[in-house]
């Protein structure tokens, strides 16, 4: 298990590189929101809204469990995953994405992506709150409602695995292993 956790970490210092589609039909806006060590995604509605996705470690994030035991138990043994969401104002004059996201965010990373494929994985997501509305949990230290995610959580499938794979359902080329929230995007 120590071998396996130390070559995880030496792994980690990977960048993950997105390269979106050149050719865009029906352009929706999307932002990947790197928050340090986790990542969430921002997708545009048709009326230009936002709607905040992320997927973590039920107790690590959804209830707040972040201490050094919780840590460890959302790291080494698959745990109960969760999906995060909210519905966030378009950005404009008066509000920023900052603004309306109560974590920090370290860097932002704006791609323009067809807007089928934004819908297509937004209408996924969805399916997987309004499944788990009945469980539901407010946390407003994010600002964000939790739901129960039917994939467990585990190191090799934590928060930025679960974005990497978003991306690539949206049709955005994913290189590199997302242990860690690393990203890069290609110049287009």
């Amino acid at each position: 298990m120590v071998i396996l956790i130390v070559l995880a970490l030496m792994l980690a210092g990977c960048t993950v590189r997105l390269s979106p589609p050149a050719a865009i039909a029906e352009p929706r806006s999307v932002y990947l929101l790197d928050h340090g060590y986790h990542a969430s995604l921002l997708l545009s509605r048709e009326d230009g809204s936002l709607v905040r996705y992320s997927y973590g470690e039920w107790r690590y994030f959804a209830k707040e469990q972040q201490g050094l035991s919780g840590g460890l138990r959302a790291l080494l043994w698959p745990t109960r995953g969760t999906l995060a969401r909210r519905v966030l104002e378009p950005p404009g004059l008066h509000t920023d994405i900052q603004a309306q996201v109560r974590t920090r965010i370290d860097a932002s990373y704006p791609m323009t992506l067809e807007a089928e494929c934004v819908e297509a994985l937004m209408a996924r997501l969805d399916g997987i709150y309004l499944q788990g509305y009945a469980s539901r949990h407010d946390n407003p230290s994010f600002d964000l409602s939790f739901v129960p995610h039917p994939r467990r959580y585990t190191l090799w499938h934590n928060c930025n695995h679960a974005i990497a794979g978003w991306l690539d359902e949206m049709g955005v080329e994913v290189k590199g292993w997302a242990l860690l929230s690393r990203w890069q995007l290609a110049k287009p």
